[in-house]
């Protein structure tokens, strides 16, 4: 192809697509947009916020990202990244591309280990990001194909489809494997990806393919395979953090849980950024004993998720555990200090809890047990009488740290459901992962639904729609209660604009689906009440 040639391909493979770029410096955003507009593309979008991005997306689906890692205050474009896929909203055909002026290892193996399609440092020169972008772009035209039929293709024919399109594409073999086994372990077919990545390793081990068949030995229960495999991926790759953090995993399957620990915190110096591997840290350092890994990894878990939706209740509750043991147990100096973190941590949470009923109940039991050890009795009790309702929604969720606390400060207040409470936590497996905030706020908006306390219903549900925005569940349960206050009082501005979210979302809902009748009531009830077009 002469150059002349690929210009012109370059330019039309521009035009067709639609950009996003997300960077916090306006001059950055209009340089950016002259030059993609130089390369011929003409749908171009900017957002100064990883929000707006995110609010964009939701909008309408986007060809090319290319985001800014560094977004000044709030989410960062890794976090973006992460939310991106977490809500469904990233095609698999769509381009990610991280632009960054940072260079620590650190915090580029954190961005790579959500595998944008391209890392690129600024500053770059106009012909460099054509180059680079361009051939982001190419790969990922001609991987679509396998992408769309892999997702019609049956898992017992996957193997097949990707040895048929590996001799079409040769140059993109590696690819190719690597999308199919994926796809096979996603859909729980562990037996056909380990035979593919068998295959794989037996040309030539690849570090990837070594950690994806250490995958499938756990997930058959040989921990001791899955270890000699992370091994093999470590002699070919030793900073490979995904070797590391299945290594770990296999060590604690085995019973050595010291060693797991040591494993799992080379994984984090590596890449401090993830926030599951930080959160596995602190739960293992806990279980060992180790109060002060646990309360650094717990605090560092808190840091990365306090701009997004990723975070946990459980997070909050292991970080003040911690605390209160490293307390205890320091002299009256380390004491002041770690108590005025424990208040900075509850103050920095209040504030960014983002109407999420789960964290703020999560926030009260750390409050109730601070007062119980301070001896403000009168005050516990009070704070516990507002408490005991929620209860059986803390249990039914499984936030184990949040129980333990509320059994820890209940001695000196409630004994008998303080002993219930721990005999409760005696059944808990020791590798609980935590709670799915998203499904506590939404049982929390039943149980206040259920008691006629609509307002709370509406709060609750709309904090698990921000972590859960795809579901057609929970927006189901927006769409119902806001119905229900609409009885009482007229909606607001952004109440309808979440009726109407609510209904796009719900609207997803297959022909077959039992929920699909009850959605079609509320959706004809809502456009009388938006004044909307009557639904076909």
């Amino acid at each position: 192809m002469t150059a002349s040639s690929r210009f012109a391909s370059q330019i039309q493979r521009f035009r067709q697509r639609r950009f996003l770029v997300v960077d916090d410096f306006a001059e950055f955003r209009h340089s950016m947009k002259k030059m993609l507009e130089e390369f011929g593309a003409g749908q171009i979008d900017t957002a100064a916020s990883a929000d707006e991005a995110i609010e964009l997306f939701r909008r309408k689906p986007y060809d090319v990202v290319l985001a800014d890692f560094n977004l000044g205050d709030g989410k960062d474009g890794q976090q973006l990244l992460e939310e991106l896929h977490a809500a469904g909203l990233l095609r698999p055909d769509t381009t990610y591309m991280m632009l960054t002026a940072e260079n620590a290892a650190t915090l580029v193996m954190g961005a790579l280990e959500n595998r944008p399609d391209d890392y690129l440092t600024k500053p770059f020169a106009k012909p460099t990001l054509l180059t680079r972008l361009d051939r982001a772009i190419e790969r990922k035209e001609s991987l679509a194909p396998l992408v769309k039929a892999l997702l019609q293709c049956p898992l017992d024919r996957v193997t097949e489809l990707c040895e048929h399109f590996a001799e079409q594409q040769p140059r993109l073999a590696s690819g190719v494997f690597r999308l199919a086994t994926e796809h096979l372990m996603r859909n729980g077919h562990a037996e056909a990806a380990d035979n593919l990545l068998a295959r794989i390793n037996q040309q030539q081990p690849v570090a990837w393919a070594l950690c994806g068949q250490a995958w499938c030995a756990l997930q058959r229960q040989d921990a001791a395979a899955a270890l000699v495999l992370c091994d093999e991926a470590l002699i070919v790759s030793a900073n490979t953090v995904d070797a590391l953090d299945l290594k770990a995993e296999a060590q604690r399957q085995l019973g050595d849980s010291a060693a797991a620990l040591v494993t799992l915190q080379e994984a984090s110096r590596l890449s401090p950024r993830s926030v599951d591997r930080q959160r596995r840290l602190a739960q293992l350092a806990r279980q060992q004993g180790d109060w002060t890994t646990a309360y650094r990894a717990a605090k560092r878990t808190l840091d990365l998720t306090q701009n997004g939706t990723l975070g946990d209740p459980e997070d909050l509750a292991l970080a003040a555990d911690a605390a209160f043991v490293l307390a205890t147990c320091g002299d009256g100096r380390q004491q002041r200090r770690i108590n005025d973190e424990l208040n900075q941590l509850l103050q920095q949470a209040s504030r960014r809890q983002n109407g999420s009923p789960a964290t703020e109940w999560a926030l009260q039991v750390v409050r109730l047990r601070q007062l119980v050890q301070r001896q403000r009795l009168d005050e516990a009790c009070k704070l516990w009488q507002d408490l005991k309702r929620w209860v059986p929604l803390f249990i039914g969720a499984q936030m184990v740290q949040v129980v333990h606390h509320l059994a820890a400060a209940l001695e000196a207040l409630d004994n008998t459901t303080a002993a219930s409470l721990k005999a409760w936590l005696e059944k808990q497996p020791q590798t609980n992962n935590g709670s799915d905030t998203a499904l506590v706020d939404n049982r929390i908006g039943l149980h206040a639904y259920q008691q006629g306390d609509h307002e709370l219903a509406y709060q609750a549900f709309t904090a698990a729609q921000r972590q859960r925005p795809d579901s057609s569940t929970i927006a189901l349960n927006v769409l119902q209660t806001l119905l229900k206050l609409s009885q009482n009082r007229p909606l607001n501005n952004r109440e309808q604009l979440a009726c109407r979210m609510a209904i796009q979302t719900a609207s997803r809902l297959p022909a077959n689906d039992g929920r699909r009748p009850r959605f079609l009531q509320l959706q004809q009830a809502a456009a009388k009440l938006l004044n909307d077009e009557e639904p076909a």
